[in-house]
């Protein structure tokens, strides 16, 4: 679908082919073979067939197995909105860094007490001008 869909926008403005064809490889050759690798490991002729002793799955990204540090920011904000009660405790906000209390208490002043109900298909216009304002900022350079 989405193939389908880059194609015909293609015709209409210049989008690298490689992109065109790129594939979401959650099931394909690359986790396949993968697989193929991991059992092999299981066994002594695996093991000493290969420079390596354990596999880790990247197709689609997997930053906390290779010990990257979890965004925690997003994590911070959305449960402070998802449980804006915690808002009203300084000991519990003490332990959030400032600007995540702060961006909480901005997007509960645009969407009300909290997530859970329903909104606009398209999501909130408010977030929707933000993502605007900073996809133009990156690609134009801020205003």
């Amino acid at each position: 679908m989405l193939r389908k869909t880059l194609l015909g926008l293609s015709k209409a403005i210049p989008i690298n082919p490689r992109v065109v064809a790129a594939q979401y490889a959650v099931r394909g050759l690359i986790p396949m073979r993968a697989d193929e690798i991991k059992k092999a490991l299981a066994t002594p002729e695996g093991r000493a067939k290969y420079p390596f002793s354990s596999l880790v799955y990247c197709n689609i990204g997997n930053p906390q197995a290779l010990e990257q540090a979890p965004l925690t920011f997003f994590r911070q904000v959305m449960s402070l909105i998802d449980a804006p009660f915690l808002l009203e405790n300084e000991q519990v906000t003490s332990q959030y860094p400032a600007d995540a209390v702060a961006r909480a208490r901005e997007y509960l002043g645009h969407i009300g007490k909290g997530t859970g109900a329903y909104t606009d298909s398209a999501g909130y216009a408010f977030a929707r001008e933000i993502v605007a304002r900073r996809i133009d900022e990156r690609d134009h350079g801020a205003q």
